[in-house]
């Protein structure tokens, strides 16, 4: 319906509505014979049997927009007399009322949006339009409005003139701003032209924005860029495409640059018995972009036509086609050409191809006896002769030539005996023949070795940490130290170092480039005990690229030495003189040799981070002195030097022992205090009788092979006590003690009396006696029979004279050497016993 006749139709029932007025005195009323109420010019009114409403014109939102054009066309000069006219608009399912020059919503929604049609080139049209064929979700254009105050929005875009085809939408704009609309499209387009399209928003049609669209005609359009057959080469006398429902198996790939999307069709004449033939829709052709620009590239596939098979196998093996396209607006052909096969088979089962004696590895040369086999199951399509081949990394097999009439298995060994892989990893094998006839690819994989690497020379280039393994075997805890390599390689590959020692494993593995190299071994504990001290490992390495590192006088060597040190050592040092303590005199042998890093720190003889001596002073402490000694400083050795009165320490001292499993090194020349000390750690009675001479005393044939008498600085044979008196244990000695001196070979004259001993009480302490308050004095640089305790620099050394109590002289002593293996075995006990986190009650 035009404009003009909705407008005559208006005028109408304007003069409709006049003369009822007229007729019925201004006053209607419908449904009954009842004058209407006094204030209404039309009531409507239904009876108590039949209810019925009344029903206003139906209108979707395309024909409201139409009337809406109407009342504002320039014709109907007074609009403004159509307020009030209603109508229910579907769309919407709300009941519209004119106002002016819009229609209302009475369901109180938003006044329209105010705003423009954005950037005309920002407009884009999406999707493609053909002549005949329905727009579908691809087809829709995008709009950007700029939107000065929100509201509701009404966008139309038509044809004009009409071509079959518009895009509607409606919403609501929240805010102000510039919004991009996708508006779809609905109907078909009629007729193939450009089409410019009137965009409206809210009532107001743009004439500054335009945009075309292009409906193309419903003959596709495509040009034929590249062929390309599969799978080659072809079987001769063997059926392809079987069965039916694998049209793919042997096809050509065909290329088409299109202009025009459609139903395509292709072909090829025939050829040695066999020909290409097929069709589709470009839309569902590989790479098709719907939205897309044209021209644009696609793929589709043209099968072998089913049944087809190759008749001879032709000179030189190859058969010439030419691929046509049929249906096109755009006439073109294509040659290509089909390798063929003399004899067709498959190697379907990929999984059942085995290896013989085949196990390479990266630059190692393959074995020649027995020699490597690569075994492939192949089945027969068409019979044949021909010659199979396989190559990875490099290496190249082949097989007999192969007269193949029924299913077998190919056996292909080296083309060249001794050949090298040149790369390693899961390495594809690539299969081939002489004639061809391979028509599946066969996805294979045999794994290469990583090639070992060969070093010219590996040396210690330094350690981490000082090369220092700190350790504290009781917690459980290390700080180890790395050791650094520099590595000279002949030959780039795989390596594997590795040494063990004293439970530490140093290790390191991985690649390494041909010339210069770091390597970092990294320790890990074996689960071993580790002791202290410096201790050597060897570490072999591959020199000739064998993978074997430790063979004599052909693989190379080198040692390098770690210094595994105990955790810091806490020592109390006791007694009521400045002599009784040695350990903090700083002029003293014991002092001297105690304090000598080279005999006792991190690289020192007896390995030990450091040692810390605690002053117990002039005064013998009470026994809550001792217990706030021990507790506050987490004492690991006490030793206990003088005539110190042990009364009110002993207690203590015996829990330290016997319950934080601490070392004791006890020396008392007063037979009370000997006694009470001996009782409290091991019970029992205990004489210790005081006697008033100097000896020298031989080791006896126990003590010689104890640690403290054979030890790390030194061999101890003979000891000493000072010119003044000492005390010698009658008693037994407890069960798993080691005397280490006594009377005996003095003078058969004097009873057997135990002058040292050294006793660990299994799970829990250790004690080391001497009856001599002065066995571990001596001064540095001189020495003199009443201080046997000789060192010169720190370092002990044995007394080369000694006078007994007649002035005679009695040979050389080696106290200073005892005193050194005494305290390298306490530090050993204590670090690996001690509880450290134990309170002395």
């Amino acid at each position: 319906m035009n404009k003009k006749n909705i407008i005559n139709k208006l005028i109408f029932m304007s003069l409709c509505v006049l003369l009822s007025a007229t007729t019925a005195k201004a006053q209607v009323t419908i449904g009954e014979n009842t004058p209407p109420m006094p204030f209404s010019i039309l009531e409507l009114i239904t009876n108590q049997s039949q209810y019925r409403g009344l029903r206003l014109p139906q209108l979707n939102s395309y024909q409201v927009s139409v009337l809406k054009d109407s009342l504002n066309h320039p014709a109907f000069e007074q609009k403004d007399r159509a307020n009030g006219l209603m109508v229910f608009n579907t769309d919407v399912g709300c009941t519209q009322i004119w106002e002016t020059n819009e229609f209302w919503s009475v369901c109180g929604d938003p006044r329209p949006a105010q705003g423009t049609v954005g950037n005309c080139s920002d407009v884009r049209l999406r999707g493609v339009y053909i002549s005949g064929v329905a727009l579908n979700s691809s087809n829709y254009i995008s709009i950007p409005i700029v939107v000065e105050t929100p509201g509701t929005y009404e966008i139309t875009v038509k044809t004009n003139p009409d071509n079959g085809y518009f895009f509607s939408s409606s919403g609501t704009f929240p805010n102000a701003g510039t919004f991009i609309i996708n508006i779809p499209g609905t109907g078909t387009p009629a007729t193939e032209r450009t089409d410019y399209l009137d965009i409206t928003f809210n009532g107001e049609t743009n004439t500054t924005c335009r945009p075309a669209n292009i409906v193309m005609p419903n003959t596709p359009d495509y040009r034929i860029i590249a062929v390309q057959a599969y799978t080659q080469p072809f079987p001769v006398n063997a059926e392809m495409n079987v069965p039916a429902t694998d049209p793919s198996k042997y096809y050509a790939e065909v290329t088409l640059s299109v202009t025009r999307p459609g139903e395509w069709r292709l072909f090829t004449s025939t050829v040695n018995g066999y020909m290409f033939s097929g069709s589709g829709r470009i839309e569902q052709a590989s790479g098709y972009n719907a939205a897309g620009s044209f021209p644009q590239t696609v793929q589709v596939l043209v099968p072998v036509v089913s049944g087809g098979k190759a008749l001879n196998y032709t000179a030189g093996g190859l058969d010439q086609f030419t691929m046509v396209n049929d249906g096109s607006a755009t006439y073109s052909t294509y040659p290509f050409t089909v390798k063929l096969a003399a004899v067709g088979f498959e190697l379907n089962n990929c999984a059942d191809i085995t290896f013989s004696n085949l196990s390479p590895t990266q630059n190692v040369p393959l074995p020649t006896n027995p020699e490597p086999a690569i075994n492939v199951p192949y089945h027969v399509i068409s019979s044949g002769k021909t010659v199979l081949y396989a190559t990875f990394a490099g290496v190249r097999f082949k097989s007999d030539t192969l007269d193949m009439q029924t299913d077998g298995i190919a056996v292909l060994k080296p083309v060249l005996p001794g050949q090298s892989p040149a790369q390693n990893g899961n390495v594809p094998i690539l299969f081939e023949s002489t004639e061809g006839g391979i028509t599946v690819n066969c996805q294979k994989n045999i794994h290469v070795a990583e090639s070992a690497a060969k070093f010219s020379t590996i040396v210690l280039a330094g350690y981490t940490n000082n090369g220092t393994y700190l350790v504290d075997p009781y917690n459980n805890t290390t700080t180890p130290c790395s050791v650094i390599l520099s590595a000279s390689a002949s030959q780039a590959g795989h390596y594997s170092l590795s040494t063990n020692f004293n439970g530490v494993t140093y290790s390191a593995s991985g690649t390494v480039n041909a010339g210069s190299n770091a390597i970092t071994l990294l320790p890990t504990e074996d689960g071993t005990t580790i002791n202290n001290g410096h201790k050597t490992f060897t570490l072999w390495y591959d020199k000739n690229g064998d993978g074997v590192n430790n063979t004599p006088g052909t693989d190379g060597s080198l040692t390098f030495t770690i210094n595994f040190a105990y955790r810091t050592i806490n020592i109390l040092s006791l007694g009521i003189r400045d002599m009784d303590r040695p350990l903090v005199a700083g002029t003293t042998s014991a002092s001297t040799i105690l304090h000598n890093k080279e005999n006792f720190g991190p690289s020192g003889t007896c390995g030990v981070n450091s040692i810390k001596i605690i002053n117990g002073g002039n005064v013998a402490p009470t026994a809550d002195e001792m217990r706030a000694y021990i507790n506050n400083n987490n004492i690991d050795i006490v030793f206990y030097c003088g005539d110190t009165n042990t009364e009110n320490t002993a207690s203590i001292v015996a829990d330290f022992v016997n319950n934080k499993h601490g070392v004791l090194i006890f020396a008392n020349q007063t037979a009370l205090y000997t006694e009470k000390m001996m009782k409290a750690i091991y019970g029992g009675n205990w004489s210790a009788p005081y006697r008033d001479s100097q000896h020298r005393f031989a080791v006896t044939a126990e003590g010689l092979q104890d640690t403290i008498c054979k030890g790390p600085f030194g061999t101890v044979q003979y000891v000493a006590d000072d010119c003044g008196n000492g005390t010698r244990i009658i008693n037994a000695l407890p069960s798993g003690a080691v005397k280490i001196a006594d009377l005996t070979g003095y003078s058969s004259s004097i009873q057997d009396y135990t002058f040292m001993f050294k006793h660990e009480i299994s799970s829990k302490g250790a004690v080391f006696y001497c009856g001599d308050w002065a066995w571990a004095n001596g001064r540095e640089t001189a020495y003199n029979w009443a201080y046997p305790a000789y060192s010169v620099g720190g370092v002990p050394l044995q007394m080369p004279t000694y006078l007994d109590e007649s002035s005679r002289s009695a040979g050389p002593v080696q106290n200073a050497i005892l005193y050194a293996n005494v305290m390298a075995w306490a530090i050993d006990y204590a670090a690996k016993n001690v509880i450290t986190n134990y309170q002395v009650h």
